[in-house]
């Protein structure tokens, strides 16, 4: 199986607990809503940005692991390999350690004195259900960053996939027990536990050679923690960049204000999500190809993520600035309404994370993982700076534009500019030609869909969202096909040419 087809099979095993989460969270969000309320369903929200934070604690290690695994494998140096995943094993044990002492000692403080303090009484569960979840995602950090580095990535997606989906049923029925908030994270947990403990096990079979002991050495050591700044780097850009407008909105205008952004942000990152999984998974053949000197292949591969990811946007943003407000609203019987500027917020949030996502993701698989920390932190640090201040000063609607003007600063300009140069000049941007048909495309679906969802409103609201998708859907796939071939005809061939492959197959086999 080619580096391709490994990303893809993995990506869609991803995109499938994707969508089956959406599925749930058409039974979740209302759930929450209706039995926790708006302010305690915004609390859980809060709490997980800060579990963010905490993470932070792995210092850039799971992600350098990978990356120097991904490298070893592509020398098939199985002891480096090995010496990795140990001292990957040793720095979590390390960081786990200190959360938990953390943790127990918030937990704590907050049991003796939280009475005499002006907090949320479930506030004490919350930090220590946060903090074990934090404790289990740094445990299992390095198994999985092996099987990443490896590419083995389907079982990964397999692996985390099935836990997070665990985890919201189990969530979903504590909720409906009337459950303390701490209990609802805590369950969550325990499906991620499981989950990380069977992926353990399938590492260690698989990959026995990789849990072997070797002697400490420091020259790889030392090379792990430098790689690690870089990561970690990234990985609190990550978590402040993300967090933001949700700390933003929590801090300047109460819990209640967060899931009205948190929802809307959350129905197009969702459908997204396959672009950055998809990138991501890419990082460690990207690793792979940068040690055997393939350079065009990269340049080659990111253009074309690139293009296709332009035209999957598209459809995402005529179908959501045409329907969600309606299906938001007829979804949580009317408890939320999303105004226009939260709803264009969420879509350039999920817009620009998905762009910086490629290009970053790109950068790290060449090694150039400093510069692209260094620059993640800014953007990161800016969005705090820039969603607070929209929040505080302007209007809490435009928080999602805080994240536009972080990027104009920082990751927009300086992230292409090193791909230019580590690629040698090759070009990897959409032309601006397909930029400007596909921006067509979607704002001429997105109001031929509207359009019709209004005229089938007083018949059904369900049937008029329904309508409206399919004629964005339709009107757009067609007119991309033909306006748009050389994009939509390579992939169509091949996913003709593997299902007449399959059907070939079929017939072949002769019944015993």
């Amino acid at each position: 199986m080619s580096r391709l087809q490994r990303a893809v099979t993995a990506t869609l095993i991803v995109q499938a607990f994707t969508v089956a989460g959406m599925v749930l969270s058409l039974v979740t969000v209302p759930a929450y809503l209706n039995w926790l309320g708006q302010e305690r369903y915004g609390l859980i929200l809060l709490a997980m940005s800060v579990l963010q934070y905490l993470v932070l604690s792995d210092g850039g290690l799971s992600w350098a692991s990978m990356i120097l695994v991904s490298h070893a494998k592509g020398r098939e140096d199985h002891p480096e390999i090995a010496a990795v995943l140990q001292a990957s094993r040793r720095f979590a044990h390390l960081s786990a350690g200190i959360i938990l002492v953390l943790t127990a000692g918030v937990g704590l403080l907050l049991a003796l004195f939280g009475a005499a303090l002006p907090v949320h009484p479930e506030l004490a569960g919350l930090a220590l259900a946060i903090g074990l979840q934090a404790v289990v995602t740094l445990l299992a950090s390095p198994t999985y960053s092996l099987l990443n580095g490896l590419q083995d990535l389907q079982y990964v997606a397999l692996a985390q996939g099935s836990g997070r989906i665990a985890g919201a049923i189990l969530a979903i029925a504590a909720a409906a027990g009337n459950c303390p908030l701490g209990g609802i994270i805590g369950v969550q947990t325990l499906a991620n536990f499981v989950s990380y403990r069977i992926a353990k096990s399938y590492a260690a079979s698989r990959y026995p050679w990789a849990f072997e002991k070797h002697p400490p050495n420091r020259l790889l050591r030392t090379k792990l923690l430098r790689t690690a700044a870089g990561n970690f780097g990234l990985q609190a850009g990550d978590g402040l960049a993300m967090s933001a407008p949700v700390l933003a909105l929590g801090w300047f205008s109460g819990a209640e204000a967060v899931p009205t952004f948190s929802v809307a942000l959350t129905l197009i990152m969702l459908p997204l999500g396959v672009v950055r999984n998809f990138t991501a998974t890419l990082q460690s053949a990207y690793g792979d190809a940068a040690a055997k000197g393939e350079i065009a292949w990269i340049a080659q591969t990111l253009s074309r993520t690139l293009n296709l990811s332009l035209l999957f946007f598209g459809l995402l943003a005529a179908g959501y600035l045409a329907l969600t407000r309606d299906f938001v609203s007829l979804w949580t019987a009317q408890k939320l309404t999303i105004a226009w500027p939260i709803l264009l917020g969420a879509l350039t949030v999920g817009a620009l994370n998905s762009l910086i996502a490629s290009l970053q993701f790109t950068l790290t698989g060449l090694g150039r993982i400093r510069v692209a920390a260094r620059t993640h932190v800014f953007y990161g640090v800016a969005s705090l700076v820039f969603c607070g201040f929209l929040v505080w000063k302007v209007d809490p609607q435009y928080v999602g534009f805080g994240l536009l003007a972080a990027a104009l600063f920082t990751n927009l300009w300086i992230l292409p500019r090193e791909l230019k140069e580590h690629l040698g000049g090759l070009s990897f941007w959409p032309s601006g030609s397909t930029v400007v048909l596909i921006f067509l495309l979607s704002v001429g679906s997105g109001l031929l869909g509207a359009g019709l969802a209004s005229e089938l409103r007083p018949e059904s609201r369900w049937l008029a969202l329904i309508g409206g998708a399919g004629a964005i859907f339709l009107v757009y796939g067609v007119l991309a096909k033909w306006l748009l071939s050389d994009l939509t005809a390579p992939v169509l061939n091949k996913i003709l040419a593997r299902w007449r492959s399959r059907r070939s197959n079929r017939a072949d086999v002769v019944p015993t």
